[in-house]
């Protein structure tokens, strides 16, 4: 039987780290982590990271009250400590609304830097592999280009990541639909799930998709994995079903938006559906399907 850390251990370890999106244009998700982190009652670190290529001398539109004029170029040294502090600034003044608003009750920590926020994110991860990680579904234009820079970040840096559709509103986890493949192999990585399991106890729906001639097959698996998961998800509640479709992704869509979840989780292992297909096309479908948060993890 796989053992899962305890609810001290759980608690020591909790930590909710959120990817800055105050450069977007679309709706912050920063409001939606602090939710998050408060029904957790885990501290929230947002981070924001000044990429140094995008700091590089350029030519300036606004003057500097004493030393820039209008159209002057500002050197590197200038021009990155002008976006350190505006993201400071900018942070502390939307957190200090937002805390307020919400009542939040712990530590809520602004990590503004200069470098990569792929190698900031792959940082947090190894020194507290616990935490979860949320990022907006859409690139901000600034820490990511495209959605594919984002699933990319999430499984590299092996962090458990929550990518929110802007302007999602946050609500309790208590029904998790969970597409898989019915495979028992690696089931005690999920392990590393149950301080998440413990702060939601859910209901996770485990699903798979068979077309007639595969059906029986598929439901044996199913029965197998939900014998074994019922120990490893502890304190969730485990469901299996099998969908007859032809197509996966839409019938798994299809099946989400008849039965209203509050998320979709996805699990990337080194022999897996997910680990070829997590890209945009795949992720991106259930996300802009469905408008539902999606648990990743990928452990290395």
């Amino acid at each position: 039987m796989v053992m899962l850390p305890t609810k001290n251990l759980n608690n020591y370890y909790m930590k909710t780290i959120i990817i800055s999106d105050i450069k977007s244009s679309s709706n912050s998700i920063i409001t939606y982590g602090l939710e998050l982190a408060k029904a957790m009652e885990s501290e929230a670190d947002v981070v924001h990271i000044v990429d140094p290529r995008l700091t590089q001398a350029q030519y300036s539109s606004y003057s500097d009250s004493q030393s820039i004029t209008p159209l002057d170029p500002m050197g590197y040294p200038e021009k990155l400590k002008r976006e350190l502090i505006y993201a400071e600034n900018e942070l502390n003044d939307l957190l200090g609304r937002e805390t307020s608003r919400l009542n939040f009750p712990l530590k809520v920590n602004v990590v503004v830097e200069e470098g990569s926020i792929e190698d900031k994110i792959e940082k947090i991860v190894d020194e507290e592999p616990y935490c979860l990680v949320v990022v907006s579904s859409e690139p901000d234009g600034y820490h990511f280009e495209t959605k594919d820079e984002i699933y990319s970040m999430v499984r590299d840096s092996g962090a458990m990541g929550i990518i929110v559709p802007p302007g999602t509103a946050f609500r309790t986890y208590k029904k998790i639909l969970h597409p898989v493949d019915f495979s028992s192999k690696e089931l005690e990585k999920y392990a590393d799930l149950g301080f998440f399991f413990e702060a939601f106890d859910p209901l996770v729906h485990a699903v798979s998709v068979a077309q007639d001639n595969d059906y029986t097959e598929l439901e044996l698996k199913s029965n197998t994995w939900e014998k074994i998961a019922g120990d490893v998800f502890l304190p969730a509640k485990i469901r299996t079903n099998v969908l007859k479709g032809d197509d996966y992704t839409d019938t798994v869509v299809q099946y989400c938006n008849r039965n209203e979840y509050d998320m979709i989780m996805l699990f990337q292992r080194k022999v897996n559906v997910f680990r070829k297909n997590f890209k945009s096309e795949v992720a991106g479908h259930y996300i802009e399907n469905t408008n539902l948060p999606v648990l990743f993890f990928y452990r290395k």
